[in-house]
């Protein structure tokens, strides 16, 4: 369960109800039982999640909470994605591209399924299919695993989930060793193909191997012509 402090709504009868990440539209309730331990549940809307709330209080209340005995709401993993994406993904990471390619490729895959039904076979079958019909580097799949990863240890911390199916799945691994660089005449090839107008930004990118997303985020701050260097902030 995280550590992070909920955020509590300023209206005195919305207590007990907070956002994980404000201004997400997704609702948890927070509530004790008899004991003072402490239970906090993934709702949905703030309507919903005031209803909820004011049940578990009347169940502690008149003695009918049994933790035991409370199911979570079964998700399919299409529709846990789609949360997933909003709460933890848009808004809070720089370039989200990547991570909703990689959402809709699972659920393409595996979106039907109930999150406690998947299970590391699912998973295997869809790498192997990814790697020998698709043809897709080892690298890629691991990309790919990564993020259902994460997206399942977050639904084990909102208790959604027992197991996490990712976890048996061992990752590629990735060789990148290899370095080759053009010669004189491959270089003047290039150049060529290129033309003149853009071979200023081909050259800076060949001589110092930097990455494209980095080359063209650059400031003049980050450039000393003086002495020459280049610092990359973030890599």
């Amino acid at each position: 369960m995280s550590d992070e402090k909920p955020k509590q709504p300023r209206n005195p009868a919305d207590r007990g109800l907070f956002q994980r990440y404000e201004g997400s539209g997704v609702w948890y309730i927070r509530y004790h039982d008899e004991n003072g331990r402490e239970y906090r549940e993934k709702v949905g809307t703030k309507a919903l999640a005031r209803k909820v709330y004011q049940k578990r209080k009347n169940e502690i209340e008149e003695r009918r909470f049994f933790p035991e005995r409370r199911r979570q709401r079964d998700l399919c993993l299409a529709d846990y994605l789609k949360g997933y994406l909003a709460d933890h993904v848009v808004g809070r990471v720089k370039y989200p591209t990547h991570y909703r390619r990689y959402a809709k490729l699972w659920t393409e895959v595996l979106g039907g399924r109930m999150l406690r039904e998947i299970t590391p076979t699912d998973i295997a079958r869809y790498v192997a299919r990814r790697r020998g019909v698709d043809g897709m580097a080892e690298a890629t799949c691991n990309r790919e695993l990564a993020f259902l990863k994460r997206a399942f240890n977050v639904a084990i911390d909102d208790g959604l989930l027992e197991q996490n199916a990712v976890r048996r799945i061992k990752l590629f691994k990735e060789d990148n060793g290899r370095v080759r660089y053009l010669s004189g005449e491959e270089e003047q090839a290039l150049r060529r193909a290129v033309g003149e107008e853009h071979w200023p930004k081909v050259v800076f990118a060949l001589h110092t191997g930097i990455r494209r997303g980095n080359q063209f985020h650059l400031r003049w701050a980050d450039v000393n012509l003086e002495t020459g260097l280049v610092t990359v902030q973030r890599s």
